[in-house]
């Protein structure tokens, strides 16, 4: 079936086994634009409003965003069988869009288990030109479903400095790194310290850090 993700009325609570999915990535994709052709072709009515998805130029913001994704999360909670596993593939630098897809997932529910790093067998047209900094893989999130369960969250004070400091510790032990390692390094940790903002509450740019 087709449909909104954020309404899966014709799935009965507590009814699957396992659910694999791939959010939209923010602003990077335009999934439904690039359906566009094929649509025509199949001549389906595509609701462009109800799109999960970063795009100025349709007034689609980031807490318009956050809250189709929250909704989303909390249907994929509910027709998920208690005790059953939720996986999703992901990865974008832009730590605001990290922060909503992890933030939909805890608010539903879910608890992680772990986070893996999946290398893809064929690197793309975009990796092959500028490989060094050009993440090669997908990290795969595997939550379980556990209903009652208290999900306790680690955080740190002050993700700048925890980031940066990740950062000097892992160059200085690899004797130099490329911005691909670093974020393959970097972003389990940020996720499972829920290492996203500043000590003022500004969600960080771990690009700047590099920089820096």
């Amino acid at each position: 079936k087709t449909g909104d993700s954020s309404c899966l009325k014709n799935i009965k609570d507590n009814s699957i086994d396992y659910i694999f999915t791939d959010p939209p990535y923010g602003e990077s994709i335009a999934y439904l634009a690039l359906s566009q052709f094929w649509n025509s072709w199949l001549q389906k009515d595509i609701n462009y409003e109800d799109e999960i998805i970063i795009d100025p130029y349709r007034n689609k913001n980031y807490d318009d965003y956050a809250t189709r994704t929250q909704n989303t999360y909390k249907e994929l909670y509910r027709v998920l069988k208690p005790d059953h596993y939720m996986s999703f593939t992901f990865h974008n630098r832009d730590l605001n869009v990290w922060k909503a897809i992890l933030d939909a997932c805890n608010n539903a529910g879910f608890i992680l288990e772990n986070i893996i790093l999946q290398e893809q067998a064929v690197s793309s047209g975009t990796q092959g030109i500028n490989r060094k900094n050009t993440l090669t893989g997908d990290f795969v999130y595997n939550f379980v479903k556990k209903q009652n369960a208290i999900c306790e969250k680690e955080t740190v004070e002050n993700a700048e400095e925890y980031v940066a400091e990740l950062v000097e510790k892992y160059i200085a032990q690899n004797n130099g790194a490329t911005p691909s390692e670093l974020y393959e390094y970097l972003i389990p940790l940020i996720v499972k310290k829920n290492a996203y903002t500043d000590n003022k509450g500004n969600v960080i740019s771990v690009e700047n850090i590099l920089k820096n």
